[in-house]
């Protein structure tokens, strides 16, 4: 009897949710392995995330209804824009295929405090040679 109550726990969880898939490439079109996948609730602000696999596919399982924004990035070397818009329904399958772009993730910016060395407000003579 548990194992009943169980699976039908688990059966409506899945009735009650989406699913978010697809594939990652570059711009010519290779698979991109390992690239960072995160779905955004516009709503509620829940993220979701996963990875790509050896084959650039990606699958984020247990998706709440609701209107989503996906971004894709490999750390270093490419950066994805974020993907328009779209609405996960219950027991939908939305596929999301996107293509990066070569760039910088991250851009830095290094602000310095150090004193300089130089003493500019003593001035200092002398006679001999």
């Amino acid at each position: 009897m548990q194992y009943f109550a169980f699976y039908q726990h688990s059966y409506s969880a899945r009735l009650n949710t989406g699913v978010i898939w697809g594939n990652v490439t570059d711009s010519s079109h290779s698979i991109v392995q390992q690239a960072e996948v995160t779905a955004r609730n516009a709503a509620t602000g829940r993220i979701l995330k996963g990875t790509s696999n050896a084959y650039g596919a990606y699958r984020l399982n247990a998706v709440p209804p609701g209107r989503y924004e996906v971004s894709v990035v490999l750390p270093g070397v490419f950066k994805g824009d974020r993907m328009k818009m779209f609405d996960v329904n219950v027991d939908a399958r939305v596929k999301i295929d996107i293509e990066l772009k070569i760039g910088n993730v991250a851009e830095e910016v290094r602000v310095s405090t150090e004193t300089s060395l130089l003493e500019s407000d003593t001035t200092f003579q002398t006679d001999r040679l």
